[in-house]
């Protein structure tokens, strides 16, 4: 029955190219919501995977979500800065590890970066890299959330599904009322 209606939609088409063309729709759907990170790198990790320190100090992850428009030169300036900003990270007071994350076959990308502290985190968001890479990047962007939210070291490296939790239960969107997410 199913053949014979493929027929009859497709009018002549032979009836397993429905089914490849149905298989071809189901595939592309299923590669734009495919999802690629980068390994958890952090020079505070010891080969065994295992967080240097106390393992219940507390941390500050910062997790951000981005979805990058459709102009081809504001989004190449805004990846060329996302390559900036991640070469600058080691270098930084109170860096533990970082992320990051894309859509294989989509506009949207994440990051997910751990600090010692929240005055580590807000002094990386000031440094000049990052600074110049918000003023240059975010013209590429359609939307920008942020979250920040403090584990125990050796929950570290947080799952990404739990990041995308933080990011809808706890997150904010650029241009929200900034004293409202200030830490004291």
């Amino acid at each position: 029955m199913l053949k014979a209606l493929s027929h009859a939609f497709w009018g002549g088409l032979a009836p397993n190219a429905f089914f490849l063309i149905l298989a071809g729709f189901a595939l592309a759907i299923g590669l734009t919501n495919c999802k690629i990170s980068t390994p958890f790198r952090a020079p505070e990790i010891d080969p065994s995977g295992q967080a240097v320190g106390a393992p219940d100090d507390r941390v500050v992850v910062g997790v951000t979500h981005v979805v990058v428009g459709k102009d081809g030169r504001r989004a190449k300036t805004f990846w060329s800065n996302v390559w900036k900003v991640k070469g600058s990270l080691e270098a930084r007071p109170g860096f533990l590890g970082a992320s990051l994350r894309r859509q294989l076959f989509g506009n949207q990308a994440w990051t997910m970066t751990v600090w010692e502290d929240h005055q580590s985190l807000d002094a990386f968001v000031r440094h000049a890299v990052h600074r110049s890479a918000m003023k240059e990047g975010m013209p590429a962007l359609v939307k920008a959330r942020f979250a920040r939210i403090e584990v125990a070291r050796d929950e570290i490296p947080i799952s990404w599904k739990r990041a995308e939790r933080l990011l809808e239960t706890e997150g904010w969107e650029y241009g929200d009322d900034a004293a409202a997410h200030a830490r004291p």
